[in-house]
């Protein structure tokens, strides 16, 4: 029979087993597991002495209006594929975020590629979401050539929905 699950804030030892997970589970590193450490409330799942989930949340404001409110953001979230489809996630989430609601986070924001899962928790999407599929070779074969142009910052059009959305 197996340990119970338990939910837990990642000291150094965690911390490592967590970011092996991740890379485990994304297929590659995710460098803000690192860069973010020093800033995260950092959970994981463990059962039977292993991590077997985990994510980070950061308290921060967001503008709205331009002021400031307290709010949690949560990211780098994984669940190890063999662990999957017992809602894990959702109970990781909800222990992710209770100590950034302690903290007065009063709102919270999760980046995610399934919107569909999320909703399924009871996140909501405050725009509407688009998806496109594209193939591994094609998105390679787009970014060889240059001329590429990145603008950095908002755009007018963000700037505007932003405001009209914070009402």
């Amino acid at each position: 029979m197996s340990d119970p699950l338990r939910i837990m804030e990642a000291d150094d030892e965690l911390w490592q087993e967590y970011n092996d997970l991740a890379t485990r589970s994304y297929g590659h590193p995710v460098g803000d597991i690192t860069r973010l450490r020093p800033h995260a409330d950092i959970r994981v799942a463990v059962r039977d002495g292993r991590v077997v989930a985990g994510g980070l949340g950061l308290l921060t404001h967001q503008f709205f209006g331009g002021a400031p409110v307290p709010s949690a953001i949560i990211s780098a979230g994984c669940v190890a594929p063999e662990e999957r489809g017992d809602h894990l996630a959702g109970r990781l989430l909800a222990e992710r975020l209770r100590p950034l609601r302690d903290q007065g986070a009063v709102i919270s924001t999760a980046w995610t590629t399934s919107n569909g899962h999320l909703r399924r928790l009871g996140w909501q999407a405050p725009v509407p979401v688009f998806a496109w599929s594209i193939t591994t070779e094609d998105l390679k074969r787009g970014f060889t050539s240059p001329g590429l142009d990145i603008e950095h910052g908002r755009a007018k059009e963000g700037e505007e929905l932003q405001r009209r959305l914070a009402r």
